[in-house]
């Protein structure tokens, strides 16, 4: 299943949320790429949000704005209004829209019988290209779509590419119209691909192995810029391992991560964690839902004891029990045993 929302692109420090307080629809927005231009990811689209939100949007930054719908990820539809170049539009994968568009009669008769496996609907291919037609001739596309983009770009302050290389991304195929949406932004002077994405848990984890835990002590949460929280009073844990900046486990989002900072000094000792301070961490694995990738947390493994750090119903708990979760398998490498 595939993404349905949208991007908003705007330039400030202000998050959108912040600049847009009383829209329903930014509440639980993501943050995916801040590098003086913001792109967040919204669960709804523009279709959903008030007809002005995108000319609302640019007065409140003072600069152009741009914003892309996302069809089950299958197509986009991306639109912008700068300053004082006009409002644009585009469609990234027009076919991917049609499908969404224009459906294929059910297979049954007038008599409700079933038409089999291999019916096709002999009226849907001449549906869908009248409909393409339209939504192409109601939006731009190649060069003038290309022209209109690096205008707009322009005008923004940065530096897009030549405008041939921006016709070929408009007219690229990919597996994921948001991928197609990033490499667009990154041809018009956003560089989204130069963003690195920040280390999964697994990542941070295999970092650790072979250092020996200090000790483990809970803070207040630290706060994330652009994080909304689920929970709101648990505290963080900081990891101290030896030899290695520490490292802050936090479940406040509602899934558990790990990220490399520098926490406040203070906090009070995690207890669990007291039988295995000193000891070398040797492996460590994921707790995650049964049937959901969430991440609820990680064993730790330090020789002949393990040490489970994950959270049930808002607190932290040092087991892996329970009806939800599984245990992953062992990130260190096996030693291979020659028989």
């Amino acid at each position: 299943m595939g993404f349905w929302g949208s991007f908003v692109v705007h330039r400030g420090e202000a998050l959108l949320w912040e600049l847009m307080p009383d829209e329903p629809g930014f509440r639980h927005a993501e943050l995916v790429h801040d590098a003086g231009w913001q792109v967040t990811r919204v669960g709804v689209s523009s279709g959903d949000l008030p007809d002005t939100f995108l000319t609302d949007l640019r007065d409140l930054t003072g600069a152009p704005v741009l914003a892309a719908d996302i069809l089950d990820s299958d197509a986009a539809y991306v639109h912008a209004v700068g300053i004082d170049t006009p409002f644009w539009d585009t469609w990234l994968e027009p076919d991917g829209a049609i499908s969404h568009f224009v459906l294929a009669a059910a297979p049954f008769d007038d008599d409700d019988n079933y038409l089999g496996d291999d019916w096709v609907d002999p009226e849907w291919e001449g549906r869908a290209a009248e409909a393409k037609r339209k939504l192409l001739e109601e939006t731009l596309t190649g060069a003038a779509a290309a022209s209109a983009a690096t205008a707009w770009a322009v005008e923004a302050g940065l530096t897009p590419d030549p405008i041939a290389a921006v016709v070929a991304t408009l007219a690229d195929v990919r597996t994921f119209a948001e991928e197609q949406f990033f490499a667009l932004l990154d041809r018009l002077g956003i560089r989204v691909s130069e963003q690195p994405a920040p280390p999964t848990v697994a990542d941070v984890l295999r970092l650790l192995l072979g250092l020996r835990l200090t000790k483990i002590t809970k803070i207040p949460h630290l706060p994330v810029r652009g994080e909304h929280l689920e929970l709101t009073d648990v505290p963080d844990l900081v990891w101290a391992m030896e030899g290695h900046p520490p490292v802050i486990a936090c479940s406040c989002r509602g899934e558990f991560e790990l990220r490399i900072a520098e926490p406040p000094a203070g906090g009070s000792a995690y207890e669990p964690a007291g039988a295995v301070e000193g000891r070398e961490l040797t492996d460590a694995c994921l707790i995650t839902h049964r049937v959901y990738p969430d991440i609820h947390g990680a064993v730790l493994r330090f020789g002949d004891r393990d040490l489970a750090v994950s959270t049930v119903d808002g607190r932290w708990v040092s087991h892996a029990e329970g009806s939800d979760r599984r245990v992953l398998g062992w990130l260190a490498p096996q030693k291979r045993v020659s028989g």
